[in-house]
């Protein structure tokens, strides 16, 4: 075959086809374009992603080269490929970069891709893609940890054949976290970096190595490694970028044939470690001693992978209780090991052991799908759950990618994912920082919150704030071991800097009263530690909070703490807290200041001033109640002043968060304002006295033509609001609050010329009237208004001052309207005593079907017409029942909306259309219902309906006369009924 005929081969042989998927390699086409979509993949390349089917590869990769590069990497690895076609369009890109294969493996690859125009398709990519397996640091360029190992097995053979013994060294930093704390990472690796060039210098850049963080290892013949050794302490000690002079820890051990290079660098490991605590650097060789202590080390190793397969490791669970209600709001599982053969291996023996040698991903996943199982168990019998913290390891994301792990197990097990809190150590972000920066945000955009352990133990705590987005910190415990004033001030400070942040905050290690009162005082919202539990098996934990009455806390409360968590508690001014479920308030929080001020109202303690606010017919409780209730519809801060043993003081309520059960607010109280700031005597003395009786109070001022609020309860009046132009105000006042046959009334009460004359007629300078007040639910309130014209003003000045009227807080109404009546000489109405009469005859002659019914929307009656429609003999079928419970209706929630808008907003509803079942059939109806009043508020409702098909057949203009009549006379008959008092 000629070359010619080589290189014009016809490609639509098989033999030709069959080479793309016989590759020994991955192979891919894809667009050039800003899809990327793949057109073509090889067997081999679905092998590499441990993919069995083409649509397992389509699932996974998204059917693009963006699918294929791992996230992280992709921005550079796309770069990358555009960079170098633009320097050379006629050679191959080459790339390294990350994949993620079907089963969550990260894996290192290296590709080779070719930019070509296709005629029928245009520009595409054709990559080449092989299994890169990295050697060496990116940090120093030393070789990594399984590159070295490779080298130590050749080498020291070498050194054996010429006569010698093999030895391998470990080097180890003293204080290298401190060094980072205190002059920062980029120093840091500088330090390591220089480092690295020493060792290169003595040793070879293949004879030393990076295991990681400030962990060096290398290897030469014994019988030159003490004066080698004491050359490399010599060149650190001058070195221009060791001016701190760290102390270098060097361990040496022998590598006979018949032991594996860990084991030997684990010996070596283990000699260094015996030097901790020394200032110079030094060295010391491994002996039989040691040997005694490292077999804990290579059993650990050696043994994990059985300790989870037989479950010798356990989660354990330890509670965190919340600190403004004492629930249970977390629990976090920690890993414990119970072996058959040792006992208990103690958590700080083998976690180190693992993060170090690369298999704590094994445990932490471990950890993770067994409280994952848990929770699917309490989950699916109805059992109380609350989000359980776990610990993933900085090492971890070298070896897999816990944040798609840990999602798809969440979704396996029907767990959602805010059940879950992912803890990261300080000292983990002392390298890497980009990557846990990265997971940090992936974890956040999967649902999880992330946690920051141990907050002070290791790098910069300020850094951490600032560069890291973490939901929560927790304190470290070695805070409160050593509890002193300084420790004090560090703590509060550390949780008032995370509530500016938005970051909650968790104290660990808390074990007396002491710390708790302390805790609590500053606002830190969760505590963890010995004084509610220690980490115990699943069963026994929740047996020991069932003994100490610890409660679980529900996901609703915890979500209305959390906002409420964020509140700065550390306040010179008087603070406190306040649960308020529409009737009572229930203190939550106050700190001293607020206790003080209480105290000097001379009322008693704070659980008295909570007992005046939860009175409710007294003045002062309708205050609070009143001004809360404005505060929850404002969502506003608002104020109130209100005098207590002739002392006045100024309230304010702020509105932190709400939920179904109720509302927190945050109060302040000042008693110290109103008396700097009163200027008239004679003011002051009328203030004084009314402002302890009067709900609302403004000043009306002829002159300047003004009315300014001085206390309101109204949510849409602040004290201090001023309006100009009395008369447009008053003609135009809202009908939503006065009954509207009293608001012609009303704007008389308000008109100069009226008052001057009231004024003149009383002789006394004041005067007042009663008005129906509309609530926010719909019913009225006798409200009495008085009128204080302020003395040497000319009656320019006045007040009007408001509050519920006596008559709202009598026993028995009717007996003292019978005497108001008496007394003033007004006849009973004469259509009265035929109401009986006319009443039964529109039950029981018309044809209108009507009905009423009482305040939980119970039938009370109907009328015979309505009866007979749906085919009752009596009225007794459905006396006492809800719609839905006769369930007559095809839906009863538009039905049941209406009446509740009726009930509750005093509203009426007018022809609103729905349907109901006769005899089995559909039928389209329209219903009109409204309120029924007694003494002014609403105690049930009345309505009637047309059937559209059968009613509006014989519907004439008369009938419509007659039933406008009927309508007319209902609302008559329930004023007299039930509104048999107005002024």
């Amino acid at each position: 075959m000629s070359v010619q005929t080589f290189t014009k081969s016809d490609f639509n042989k098989k033999y030709i086809q069959n080479g793309f998927s016989f590759m020994p390699g991955g192979f891919l086409i894809y667009r050039a374009d800003d899809t990327e979509e793949i057109l073509y993949a090889n067997p081999s390349l679905l092998e590499i992603f441990e993919c069995e089917t083409e649509e397992q590869f389509l699932e996974l990769t998204g059917g693009t080269f963006k699918g294929v590069v791992y996230s992280e990497d992709l921005k550079s690895v796309e770069s990358s490929i555009k960079l170098q076609h633009k320097l050379d369009q006629n050679f191959y890109d080459n790339a390294h970069y990350r994949i993620m294969t079907r089963s969550g493996k990260l894996k290192y690859v290296q590709d080779f891709g070719k930019l070509c125009f296709d005629e029928d398709e245009g520009p595409l990519f054709y990559v080449f893609i092989s299994f890169l397996k990295i050697k060496l640091d990116l940090l120093t360029g030393l070789p990594l940890r399984w590159y070295f190992i490779e080298l130590v097995k050749q080498g020291a053979y070498k050194i054996i054949e010429d006569g010698g013994t093999p030895v391998i060294i470990a080097f180890d930093f003293t204080g290298m976290k401190t060094f980072n704390n205190r002059y920062g990472v980029e120093e840091g690796d500088n330090h390591l970096l220089n480092f690295a060039h020493i060792l290169k210098k003595h040793l070879g850049s293949e004879r030393c190595s990076r295991f990681g963080e400030d962990h060096f290892y290398g290897f030469c013949d014994s019988k030159d490694v003490e004066g080698l050794l004491n050359n490399v302490i010599i060149d650190l000690n001058v070195s221009e970028s060791n001016p701190r002079n760290l102390p270098l820890r060097m361990g040496i051990a022998e590598f006979p044939s018949d032991i594996s290079v860990d084991v030997v660098c684990n010996r070596a490991k283990a000699a260094a470690d015996t030097l901790k605590g020394t200032q110079e650097s030094d060295y010391a060789w491994f002996n039989e001693k040691m040997s005694k202590i490292l077999w804990k080390k290579e059993y650990i190793i050696s043994h994990i992978h059985q300790a989870i397969n037989e479950r010798w490791v356990e989660p354990y669970y330890q509670p965190v209780v919340r600190t403004l209600n004492g629930r249970l709001c977390n629990l976090e599982a920690l890993a414990r090991w119970r072996d058959p053969e040792h006992g208990l291996i103690s958590p700080a023996d083998f976690i180190p052991i693992l993060e170090e040698n690369g298999l704590s991903y094994k445990l932490d996943m471990y950890i993770v799908e067994r409280v994952l199982t848990m929770l699917q168990h309490r989950i699916k019998e109805g059992l109380p759950v609350v989000p359980i913290s776990v610990n993933i390891s900085r090492s971890d994301f070298d070896y897999c990618d816990p944040v798609k792990i840990i999602s798809s197990a969440c979704d396996i097990h029907g767990v959602k994912r805010g059940l879950i809190a992912i803890e990261i150590t300080e000292s983990s972000l002392m390298s890497n920082q980009d990557v846990i920066r990265h997971a940090i945000d992936r974890f956040h955009a999967a649902g999880f919150e992330v946690w920051m352990d141990d907050f002070g133990s290791g790098y910069s705590s300020l850094n951490v704030l600032k560069d890291f987005d973490f939901d929560e910190i927790k304190i470290d415990m070695a805070f409160l071991r050593d509890f002193n004033e300084r420790s004090r001030k560090i703590v509060t400070m550390a949780v008032k800097m995370a509530k500016a942040l938005g970051i909650h905050t968790l104290a660990e290690g808390v074990e007396t009263e002491e710390h708790i009162d302390f805790l609590k005082s500053i606002g830190c919202e969760r505590i963890q530690g010995y004084y509610y539990g220690k980490p115990d098996a699943i069963t026994e934990q929740l047996d020991h909070l069932k003994r100490t009455g610890i409660n679980f806390e529900t996901l609703e409360t915890a979500s209305f703490y959390q906002k409420t968590g964020l509140i700065d508690f550390v306040s010179k001014r008087p603070f406190a807290l306040f649960f308020y479920d529409g009737k009572r308030f229930t203190t939550i929080f106050r700190n001293n200041k607020y206790i003080e001020e209480i105290a000097h109202a001379n009322i008693g303690d704070e659980f008295i001033f909570e007992s005046y606010m939860n009175q409710l017919n007294s003045v002062l409780g309708r205050k609070f109640r009143a001004l809360a209730e404005k505060t929850i519809s404002s969502g506003n801060r608002e104020i109130m002043t209100f005098v207590v043993n002739n002392r006045y003081f100024r309230f304010m309520f702020a509105s932190v968060a709400s939920s179904r059960q109720g509302n927190m607010l945050s109060a302040t109280i000042d008693g110290s304002i109103y008396e700097e700031q009163q200027n008239s005597r004679q003011l002051d003395i009328v203030m004084r006295n009314i402002m302890a009786i009067y709900e609302s109070i403004y000043l009306i001022d002829f002159k300047e033509d003004s009315r300014t609020v001085i206390v309101s309860n109204l949510p849409n009046e602040n004290e201090g609001d001023v309006i100009y132009g009395l008369k447009d105000f008053y003609a135009h006042y809202n009908v939503r609050y006065i009954h509207v046959d009293d608001l012609e009334r009303f704007r008389k009460l308000m008109n100069r010329k009226y008052i001057a004359e009231m004024f003149k007629l009383n002789e006394r300078g004041s005067f007042s009237d009663l008005f129906p007040v509309k609530k926010d639910n719909g019913s009225y309130e006798w409200t009495s208004f008085l009128i204080i014209s302020i003395p040497d003003t000319d009656g320019e000045k006045l007040l009007v001052c408001i509050k519920p009227s006596l008559l709202e807080d009598q026993k028995d109404k009717k007996i003292l309207v019978d005497r108001l009546v008496s007394l003033n000489n007004i006849l009973s109405d004469s259509k009265s005593a035929s109401t009986v009469d006319f009443w039964n005859s529109a039950v029981f002659e018309s044809d209108i079907k009507f009905f009423w019914k009482d305040k939980n929307r119970r039938f009370l009656g109907a009328s015979r017409a309505f009866l007979n429609y749906y085919g009752m003999r009596s009225s007794k079928t459905i006396i006492g029942k809800t719609d839905e419970e006769i369930g007559w209706h095809i839906d009863d929630s538009p039905f049941k909306k209406d009446e509740m808008d009726v009930l509750e907003k005093g509203i009426m509803i007018q022809n609103a259309s729905g349907k109901n079942i006769i005899n089995g059939l559909p039928h389209d109806i329209q219903a009109t219902k409204f309120p029924i009043y007694h003494d002014g508020k609403i105690v049930g409702l009345m309505g009637y309906f047309f059937d559209s098909e059968i009613d509006e057949k014989r519907i004439v203009d008369v009938r419509k006369k007659r039933l406008q009549r009927f309508i007319d006379w209902i609302f008559e008959f329930s004023g007299h009924v039930f509104m048999p008092f107005r002024l």
